[in-house]
């Protein structure tokens, strides 16, 4: 009895720690893609918002034929994403047949690690896109791996009210 109250105690400690630390360094807010891809004018108004709870951070970003999602932590300033993308046009924008797309749609198709800069203005790291191998006859997904990582800054737009952060939107710039 006296062992398990112990480790509730140290459980407790250690998540209020995390929770403590995370906040220090948070991510809520309209975050603007600043390293785009050259002559990619899609890229331009880049902007995914990001909600965070305790050291989880959850976030939407509006693209064209569809929206991606954020789901991940922060940790001492250290940020981890998984990014999942929905929308028949998203997918078929991308050259995938219509019929992969139940296949794909909420699947992971990027992960990100970064680290929130010292001034808490600027995420900087990595994104490490996946490839996905399929047959076109049948179509179906053969297979599904992380590439290269790329380098990814984002800028911090504005702020979000933590009050409504519940319902993230993102900013139409």
């Amino acid at each position: 009895m006296q062992i398990e109250l112990i480790i509730i105690i140290i459980l407790f400690f250690l998540t209020s720690l995390l929770t403590m630390a995370a906040m220090l360094n948070s991510v809520s807010g309209s975050w603007r893609m600043i390293d785009p891809v050259p002559n990619n004018t899609d890229d331009k108004n880049n902007f995914m918002v990001l909600a965070q709870f305790g050291f989880v951070v959850v976030g939407k970003q509006e693209i064209r034929g569809g929206k991606q999602t954020f789901f991940g932590f922060n940790l001492f300033g250290l940020v981890w994403l998984k990014r999942r993308d929905y929308g028949i046009r998203t997918f078929i924008n991308q050259g995938f047949p219509e019929e992969l797309i139940s296949q794909l749609n909420g699947q992971v198709m990027m992960r990100l690690k970064m680290r929130v800069s010292t001034d808490r203005l600027f995420l900087k790291g990595f994104a490490t896109p996946y490839k996905i191998e399929f047959s076109r006859n049948p179509p179906v997904v053969t297979g599904m791996h992380a590439v290269s990582s790329l380098p990814r800054t984002y800028e911090r737009s504005d702020l979000v009210d933590i009050e409504n952060a519940a319902e993230i939107s993102v900013a139409s710039k």
